[in-house]
């Protein structure tokens, strides 16, 4: 208390006199002091932590509609609480509503962790505080805090009712989604756009057909995937056979004979082979599976001069 600036020029007796009268009251935060409009029984000396007071004022709200009818239209009233101060170490609380002799004006609630009030009662407050220099004093600063609470909770309802006055954002109605019937499959891949196709040259045109017949040499136009699924595996990059094989019978008749020949290596590449590296006069070897044997290796040599009927699915 010798802190304070009230009790400055007080004696060490004046003040154990004075706190003799007061008891210690502990708080948390959130928890309540007293509440807005109750009656005033007690008056406060902040000892530690913080406190805030806060009030309760009426701001005019959004227009209400009464009925179907938009020509009846009533101002609801509603209420916001509003932060006015906060009280430190040192400060008095509730000492302005024990000397007007009316109900408290505002609620206080702990604002700290923890907080540390001395209480009195509020006619011991007036009996001691109203009269002489400590009345004279008190009734100075209490005019002082009155006003400017005063001042903040004008300013505080009046923004309040400028925000409830200014028109709304006008909500955009989003754009209801179409329930027709959806269109089939067909229909939609016939209305896509056909790509047209890119004309070719005649000389473009003899070279390529000259490569895929190069490529596709001696089998009628497939590729010996399209063969037999009597195939299994395919092997390409052969050593040239040697000119002293010959083939013992026709590759069309139906007599299925064998052929001699002498290879020196063979390196499988993949289960499908093609025939684009080979030129006349190099061999082609293939492993079949037929229901009757197991295991048969033919091999068709080509003719530099005239291609022979080659690979095809009748010869397997």
């Amino acid at each position: 208390l010798k802190s304070l600036s009230v009790f400055k020029n007080w004696n060490k007796l004046g003040l154990i006199k004075i706190l003799y009268n007061f008891e210690e009251k502990k708080f948390t935060r959130n928890s309540l002091v007293f509440k807005q409009g109750t009656r005033v029984d007690s008056v406060y000396i902040v000892k530690e932590g913080e406190f805030c007071l806060k009030k309760k004022i009426r701001v005019e709200g959004e227009q209400e509609k009464l009925g179907r009818s938009n020509k009846f239209q009533v101002k609801k009233p509603k209420s916001q609480t509003v932060n006015l101060v906060i009280l430190g170490r040192g400060e008095f609380i509730g000492q302005s509503d024990a000397m007007n002799e009316s109900n408290y004006t505002s609620s206080c609630v702990c604002n700290s962790t923890e907080g540390l009030l001395l209480r009195t009662s509020k006619e011991y407050f007036v009996r001691i505080f109203s009269y002489g220099d400590l009345g004279s004093y008190f009734k100075k600063t209490n005019s002082v805090k009155i006003k400017s609470l005063n001042d903040r909770i004008q300013m505080l309802s009046s923004l309040e009712r400028e925000m409830n006055s200014s028109p709304k954002e006008s909500k955009v109605p989003k754009p209801k989604k179409s329930r027709e019937p959806k269109e089939p499959l067909k229909l939609k891949l016939l209305r896509k756009k056909v790509i047209p196709r890119i004309e070719v040259s005649h000389t473009e045109t003899t070279r390529i057909e000259t490569e895929n017949s190069e490529t596709r040499k001696n089998t009628t136009g497939r590729a010996l995937k399209r063969l037999s699924p009597r195939i299994n595996s395919v092997f390409r990059n052969l050593e040239y056979l040697d000119k002293s094989s010959s083939v013992i019978g026709d590759t069309d008749s139906p007599e299925r004979t064998s052929t001699v020949f002498n290879v020196h290596s063979i390196t499988p590449q993949s289960r499908f082979g093609s025939v684009d590296s080979h030129q006349p006069g190099e061999g082609i070897l293939a492993s079949i599976k037929l229901p009757d044997v197991k295991l048969l290796k033919r091999s068709f040599k080509f003719d530099k001069k005239k291609p022979s009927k080659g690979l095809n699915h009748k010869s397997f």
